[in-house]
């Protein structure tokens, strides 16, 4: 797991290898794979109270490097992480 979220004080919210949203509930012995949410994800966090995820804010981002939603002073932002290789 690269990003674990927690959402409304009671789930938390990752992403599971094969790219589906998993949560992970008080009382639960293990995570649970949302199966019908759309896939893959790139990232997840909470804003304003709700779970969000990159597919959902961002569907048709391609290029560039791994992606990822920050917030910042009220603000959600997609930051785009490239990756340069200098040899």
């Amino acid at each position: 797991m690269e990003k674990v979220v927690v959402y409304n004080g009671n789930f938390l919210l990752t992403i599971h290898v094969s790219g589906k949203l998993a949560i992970f509930q008080g009382g639960d012995e293990r995570w649970t794979i949302i199966l019908e949410m759309p896939m893959p994800f790139d990232d997840v966090c909470v804003f304003n109270g709700r779970p969000l995820s990159l597919e959902l804010m961002a569907e048709a981002v391609f290029g560039g490097g791994k992606k990822f939603l920050v917030e910042s002073d009220g603000e959600l932002l997609l930051v785009d992480k490239v990756f340069f290789f200098f040899g």
